[in-house]
């Protein structure tokens, strides 16, 4: 996945330099705007979150960075949408192929427990007397233990 990033990351500077040259030559091209916009944004917004995150040097976890792919997605749809509008088929094609190389690793993490909250609601069953109060931490798992 992160040669793909990498690909429409380049792919998306090319095509903002593209687009500053058609601006250069004064050819009025609006979805040369678009994909402008779309190009700044993502370079500015990726380098930023990455700085941030440098900066506060705090330990990271995986889902942190679903802003910023959610960022960049919109950024590459919108690029992508703008030049290639003749293409729809051939970007549906890409969202299933993406999602289809991600599916395999995802099943597989399904096999492990998420949290043992199951255990200690069955042990807890057999301890407590009603009325007792229980609190669960963290929040989520309260459906579960319920």
């Amino acid at each position: 996945m992160i040669v793909i990033w990498l690909g429409l990351f380049l792919w998306l500077i090319k095509a903002a330099i593209g687009s500053l040259q058609e601006t250069v030559r004064r050819s009025p091209v609006p979805a040369g705007d678009i994909v402008l916009f779309a190009s700044s944004a993502a370079v500015i917004g990726a380098l930023g979150s990455f700085i941030f995150i440098g900066l506060a040097r705090l330990p990271t976890q995986p889902w942190q960075f679903l802003p910023v792919i959610t960022f960049l997605a919109a950024c590459f749809d919108a690029a992508l949408a703008s030049r290639l509008d003749r293409f729809r088929v051939a970007r549906l094609v890409a969202v299933f192929l993406i999602v289809g190389l991600q599916f395999p690793r995802a099943a597989d993490q399904t096999r492990y427990r998420q949290t043992n909250i199951d255990l200690i609601a069955s042990k807890l069953n057999h301890d407590v007397a009603p009325g007792d109060c229980i609190v669960v931490h963290p929040w989520y798992c309260g459906v579960t233990f319920g």
